[in-house]
């Protein structure tokens, strides 16, 4: 089944439709929730808080469209939501990240450099650049999640990039001293 049968049958209450959409889609949530939280733990929560909602709120889902930014609306608010009640998020453990640079290019970045500069970002520029990098959705899809305009999105990422840049840049610059 696609996507829009999937989402009609759990509509009308498949649980087994509605755990293979949630099956379909987990890795881009968690992904989305570790980049923006920073930690396993935290990561679970709000991937748990997601799910719950998106089980709540399946009714409301137009099935004639994409399911994946429906779900990362839900999680973007979700993770707005907890930055609020938490704070900042807090930078995860090393290895590498690959972050797209643009629509062509991969550039390697050590993992806990890049995370613990996103930490630094404000949540509402930290999720677009999360949602453009990492997840991979595209400005019109974040505007969608973000309930911003496309523009406003395109702003945000391209903030968030230059910041990330100047932050790991100094800190390069302070390790080559």
């Amino acid at each position: 089944m696609n996507d829009h049968e999937l989402a009609r049958a759990a509509q009308r209450g498949d649980p087994e439709a509605f755990g293979e959409l949630m099956h379909r889609y987990q890795h881009p949530l968690y992904r989305l929730a570790y980049r923006f939280c920073g930690t396993a733990e935290d990561a679970d929560d709000l991937c748990q808080e997601c799910l719950l909602r998106a089980f709540r709120e399946i009714h409301r889902f137009d099935a004639r469209r994409p399911f994946l930014p429906w779900l990362m609306k839900l999680a973007s608010q979700e993770a707005l939501r907890l930055a609020k009640a938490r704070g900042a998020a807090r930078p995860g453990e090393s290895g590498y990240l690959l972050l797209r640079d643009g629509e062509e290019t991969a550039v390697p970045l050590e993992k806990d450099r890049v995370l613990m500069s996103l930490g630094r970002l404000m949540p509402e520029v930290r999720l677009p650049v999360i949602l453009r990098f990492v997840v991979g959705l595209t400005f019109r899809e974040i505007a969608e999640c973000t309930g911003q305009r496309p523009q406003s999105v395109a702003f945000r990422v391209s903030r968030g990039t230059l910041v990330l840049r100047g932050a790991l840049d100094r800190e390069r610059e302070a390790q080559d001293r």
